[in-house]
C-alpha cells in the first residue's frame, strides 16, 4: 500500500517533497510558462516525473489536449494570484488568455475585464491560490448512506438492526473513497460489530494514508425508541495522528465553545467550570445547561451542576452530538460534562479541532481490577487528554449526518420517492464549517 507514496511527515509538515518540486516548479519551456503546482499534498515520485515529461501541471487529470489547455486556463483566470501567470496562461485555441493589456491593467492595481469585471486577486476570505481536496466533502456521501439505512429502523425497538443498517451502508461508501484509510475507531470489541473494526482497511488503497474515526450510529438506542439527537458521524486525519484507546472504553470528558478555551480545567470544582463558560458567554449562570448522560454514574455530577445554578440537560445517549451543540453557537446546550465512551471522545475531539472549541479528557476504569488492567497495557487514568493530543496534525476532515431531528441537525425525513437529509461537513486547516441539506431520490 505504501510503495511510491511520500511520507506522513511531509503532509503534516506542509513540507513539498523533492520530486513534487520538480514536477511543479515554473519554469520557462518553449515560451510559456508552466502552471505551479495546484495542490496542497505531496505526491510520489512517479507521478511527478509523468507530469514534468508531460508538460501538464502536477496533481491534474489526464486530459486530452485542448480539454486540458482550457482547464489550465480555468484554473488560472479564477485562482492565481500571480500577474505573470495570468499573461502567459493558454487559451483553447492555444493564444494567450489574458492580453498585455489585461497583465497591465493588473499590475496598475486596475481591474480585469474578465467575468463580471472583478479582479483575479482575492484581497479578502479563504486563499484560493492553492486549491486543495476536501475529503470531508466526499465523507458527508458516507454519513448520508449510513442516516438514510438506519433511519428505517427508527421506532421499531431494534438498536443492533438499526446499527448494523448504519454500518453496512457506511462501510460499502467507504470503499470508494479515493484513499488508503485504516480504521483507528471503530465498531469495536465493545460493541461486537462484525465490520468497522479497529484495524480494518478502507478506501480503494490509493494516497494519501489516514487515520478513519467512526461512529455508524451514534445513539443507537434512540432510533430504536424513536427519539431524538442521533447522528451518524465519521472523521479522518493523517496516519497516525489519531489516539487509539484500545480497550481503554470509557473516558472523562469536558467540551466548551469556543468562547471558553483555555478557561475551564476537568480537575477543577463543577461550579468553577459552570461560572467560567457562563462569563465567557456572557450569560448568567442560571442560563447555562450542560449536556449530561443520564447515567446512575453521573448522580453526583448532577447534584454539583444544579447545586452551582445550572440547568442539567440530561441525554439518553449520544454525546458527540451534544458535544457538537455545545460547540455551535444557537442551541440549547452550552458545554458537556462526563463519562461516556473513550472512541466518542476521540471523534469529539477531532470536531474540537475543527470547530476551535475545547475538549478535555481523562480515561476512565468501571472498578479497580479495570484499573490495574488499563495500567499493566500503559494507559495513564491521571494524565489530561486535550483535542490535539487526541488528533494531531492539521489535516482533520469530518462529516456527521443527522438520523433523528436533535439540538444541531435535522434528521432523515422520508418523502414520496426520496428523503432528505441534514448534514455538518468540518476540515480543520481551513476552519470551514458547512451545513448540507441533501434531496435524495430512490
Amino acid at each position: 500500500r505504501a510503495s511510491g507514496r511520500p511520507s506522513v511527515g511531509a503532509w503534516a509538515s506542509g513540507a513539498e517533497p523533492a520530486s513534487a518540486s520538480a514536477g511543479g516548479a515554473s519554469s520557462k519551456e518553449g515560451g510559456a510558462d508552466k502552471v505551479s503546482n495546484a495542490e496542497s499534498f505531496p505526491i510520489s515520485e512517479d507521478r511527478a516525473a509523468a507530469a514534468a515529461e508531460e508538460k501538464r501541471p502536477v496533481g491534474m487529470p489526464r486530459f486530452s489536449d485542448s480539454a486540458k489547455s482550457s482547464f489550465e486556463a480555468a484554473l488560472q483566470r479564477q485562482y492565481t494570484r500571480d500577474k505573470g501567470a495570468v499573461a502567459n496562461a493558454v487559451g483553447r485555441d492555444g493564444t494567450k488568455a489574458a492580453t498585455k493589456k489585461q497583465a497591465d491593467g493588473k499590475a496598475s492595481g486596475g481591474k480585469s475585464s474578465g467575468r463580471g469585471g472583478r479582479a483575479a486577486c482575492f484581497t479578502h476570505g479563504p486563499d484560493y491560490s492553492v486549491v486543495s481536496r476536501n475529503l470531508a466533502l466526499e465523507l458527508v456521501r458516507v454519513t448520508e448512506a449510513a442516516a438514510l439505512n438506519s433511519a428505517q429502523w427508527m421506532g421499531l425497538g431494534d438498536k443492533r438492526a438499526a446499527d448494523q443498517a448504519a454500518v453496512d451502508a457506511m462501510r460499502l461508501v467507504l470503499n470508494t473513497v479515493i484513499m488508503d484509510g485504516k480504521v483507528v475507531i471503530g465498531e469495536g470489541e465493545k460493541d461486537e460489530a462484525p465490520m468497522l473494526f479497529s484495524g480494518e482497511y478502507l478506501g480503494d488503497g490509493s494516497w494519501p494514508a489516514v487515520d478513519i474515526a467512526v461512529d455508524p450510529l451514534d445513539g443507537t438506542s434512540l432510533v430504536a425508541k424513536g427519539k431524538h439527537g442521533a447522528i451518524t458521524v465519521i472523521a479522518l486525519a493523517e496516519r497516525g495522528a489519531m489516539f487509539s484507546p484500545g480497550k481503554a472504553y470509557y473516558m472523562n470528558k469536558l467540551c466548551v465553545p469556543y468562547e471558553a478555551a483555555g478557561m475551564v480545567d476537568i480537575d477543577a470544582p463543577v461550579a468553577r467550570n459552570v461560572k467560567a463558560v457562563a462569563d465567557a458567554l456572557g450569560k448568567d449562570v442560571c442560563d447555562i445547561s450542560v449536556a449530561v448522560l443520564d447515567r446512575p454514574r453521573h448522580s453526583e455530577l448532577i447534584y454539583n451542576i444544579r447545586r452551582a445554578g445550572a440547568r442539567v440537560h440530561l441525554i439518553d445517549d449520544g454525546d458527540v452530538a451534544a458535544a457538537l451543540a455545545a460547540a455551535t453557537p444557537g442551541n440549547d446546550v452550552d458545554m458537556l460534562m462526563g463519562i461516556g465512551g473513550s472512541a466518542e471522545g476521540v471523534i469529539t475531539a477531532a470536531a474540537m479541532r475543527c470547530l476551535g472549541g475545547e475538549f478535555q479528557g481523562k480515561l476512565w476504569a468501571r472498578d479497580e481490577a479495570e484499573a490495574e488492567r488499563l495500567e499493566d497495557e500503559g494507559f495513564d487514568l491521571e494524565t489530561t487528554m486535550t483535542a490535539t493530543d487526541l488528533c494531531r496534525g492539521e489535516q482533520i476532515f469530518f462529516a456527521a449526518t443527522g438520523v433523528s431531528t436533535g439540538d444541531l441537525l435535522k434528521g432523515v425525513r422520508f418523502t414520496p420517492g426520496g428523503a432528505l437529509t441534514s448534514s455538518l461537513v468540518m476540515r480543520a486547516k481551513s476552519g470551514t464549517v458547512r451545513s448540507i441539506e441533501t434531496t435524495h431520490r430512490f
